[in-house]
């Protein structure tokens, strides 16, 4: 039996709309029943073979039809704000996704709709993406001090995993309690150092930056934090910076840049 959607080889569907899908054995069987059936939530389809797309994500579907026969199909349910291939962050969004490092902005239904590529990365944002790349490891620490992330944060675990790696730096307050700044925006040197201490702080093979805003030291003579870090990730394609040879590491990040640093990352690194 042929499951077979007219003029589409590579299925996809916006969440909130609809793709149909045909099922049929050749000869054609009027009699045929088909049972559809998807892989898990991120659509829902009807008896006829009416696919609406819920939540951003892959899912397959399956025809099963009464002569025995069964045929599926894999389509991927695009984010609204997510919809162009010809953007260099669709497949690190889709990446993410697939890989459980991001889930994307919730709508009434609980259903994954919206990315918002332009939001600004939070660094509890930043430290759970890196987290959960990480396979969401057991932090060893259990009780944690910091003021700005407590048990019930979705941010606890990932906060005290980096706070353990390093990612994370605590600042001590007053009445001797630590921050760990969860709701600063991050900015792209940031990330890139981040990236750079979980893969070990490699020593940098290349002797010169491509990035003229990044010094080896600062005009007070002491060590650039985000100068190493640039360059190993430079030498490595993690970024290409700007076509003006820049990479502006005080820039805040942007959620459809970070999860594009992470998909270079795992590929060139991991």
């Amino acid at each position: 039996m042929d499951l077979d959607l007219t003029n589409k080889d590579n299925l996809t569907v916006i969440c909130g709309r609809k793709i149909y899908l045909a099922a049929q054995p050749d000869p054609p069987d009027p009699e045929l029943k088909v049972v559809w059936k998807a892989s898990n939530k991120n659509v829902s389809v009807n008896d006829k073979g009416e696919v609406t797309g819920r939540s951003a994500g892959e899912v397959t579907v399956t025809a099963e039809g009464s002569n025995g026969a069964s045929a599926e199909r894999d389509i991927l349910v695009m984010y609204k704000d997510v919809t162009d291939p010809g953007d260099f962050w669709f497949t690190p969004v889709y990446w993410g996704r697939s890989s459980g490092i991001v889930n994307g902005y919730e709508d009434t239904a609980g259903d994954y709709v919206t990315f918002r590529p332009e939001n600004i990365c939070t660094a509890a944002q930043m430290v759970t993406f890196l987290w959960r790349m990480s396979g969401s490891p057991e932090p060893e620490e259990t009780e944690a001090v910091y003021t700005d992330a407590v048990e019930k944060n979705y941010f606890y675990k990932p906060v005290l995993w980096g706070a353990e790696n390093g990612i994370m730096e605590p600042r001590r307050n007053e009445d001797g309690t630590f921050t760990a700044d969860v709701k600063e925006n991050c900015t792209r040197g940031m990330v890139m150092r981040a990236l750079w201490i979980l893969a070990g702080k490699p020593e940098p093979e290349a002797e010169g930056i491509p990035f003229s805003d990044v010094p080896e030291r600062l005009e007070d003579g002491s060590e650039n934090p985000f100068y190493k870090a640039v360059l190993w990730a430079a030498e490595n394609q993690i970024t290409e910076g700007y076509k003006d040879g820049t990479f502006h590491p005080e820039k805040e990040c942007v959620r459809r840049i970070i999860v594009t640093f992470l998909y270079r990352y795992n590929k060139q690194i991991l």
